[in-house]
């Protein structure tokens, strides 16, 4: 399984909230995908996710919150399992992070395997 640095979100408010979050990427690398897209990567053990946490030096990674009735999304989880908001604290995606912003595309395979 490749894991994969996010260093930027792309929100559908302007209110700050996991459930808003559409699309992580990353801007010195030049991606991005769609929430669903990354889940779907996730879920078939293709691909991990994670947000560098710059104050212990450490990787935090990403895992989907399922609650019932919503729709899933992202959300950082710390070493001890503890929910974190690292994710909304990441800048958002300009135009320079690359793919365009667009419907994802929910397919088997990974756009960056």
């Amino acid at each position: 399984m490749r894991s994969m640095e996010v260093n930027c979100i792309t929100l559908s408010g302007h209110l700050p909230h996991h459930a808003l979050i559409t699309h992580i990427g990353h801007s010195q690398r030049k991606w991005r995908m769609g929430i669903a897209q990354a889940i779907r990567c996730m879920d078939l053990d293709l691909e991990r996710y994670y947000v560098v946490d710059t104050s212990l030096r450490q990787w935090v990674y990403l895992d989907v919150v399922r609650e019932p009735g919503q729709p899933p999304h992202l959300r950082a989880r710390t070493e001890r399992g503890e929910w974190a908001d690292h994710l909304l604290s990441l800048p958002r995606c300009g135009r320079d992070c690359g793919a365009p912003v667009r419907q994802p595309r929910l397919c088997c395979r990974c756009p960056f395997r």
